[in-house]
């Protein structure tokens, strides 16, 4: 089962119940490619999102890739607006999905991309490295980030304290 969850401006709003219904019954949640700063906008705030950190916090299990990967955390790189655009390297506030488990974390995936060639430096997310240090070096907080390499995703299962021993 899916769910075509995409834009608020459409019928298949991450508000729309009929739309996200699929999500009550899954036990695996993916999200993947796309724009980082897209799927914040449209997820911040949304049943979507309520839906999906209810399932987790339940036993389903949320996938991440790529761009998912980037919004569900703490702060989420522009990705777009960055190397696409021209932008300063700047973040935006992310989804930060781990706190409701106490953690503020943040990725960085496309670590080792080299999809610029020679020409353009697309590791560390597209941005390349010398931005990322620019990001890095910008006021610390107390998130934790992580790298992941190209061509990988994740699943997040959760253990209950109660089944820990």
């Amino acid at each position: 089962m899916w769910s075509p969850a995409a834009n608020e401006a459409t019928p298949f709003s991450p508000d729309e119940p009929a739309v996200l219904k699929s999500l009550l019954y899954a036990n695996l949640i993916f999200m993947g490619p796309g724009s980082p700063t897209y799927a914040v906008r449209q997820l911040q705030g949304s049943l979507a999102w309520d839906i999906v950190r209810a399932r987790a916090s339940s036993g389903c299990n949320p996938g991440v890739a790529s761009a998912a990967t980037v919004s569900i955390g703490a702060w989420a790189i522009p990705v777009y607006e960055i190397y696409k655009v021209g932008e300063d390297v700047h973040s935006k506030a992310g989804l930060n999905f781990f706190s409701d488990f106490g953690m503020h974390l943040s990725f960085v995936p496309h670590w080792n991309n080299t999809d610029g060639g020679e020409d353009v430096d697309t590791s560390r997310c597209f941005i390349g490295m010398d931005p990322l240090i620019t990001l890095v070096q910008q006021p610390a907080s107390e998130t934790r980030s992580g790298n992941l390499m190209s061509h990988t995703g994740w699943i997040i299962g959760f253990l209950k304290r109660d089944n820990v021993k």
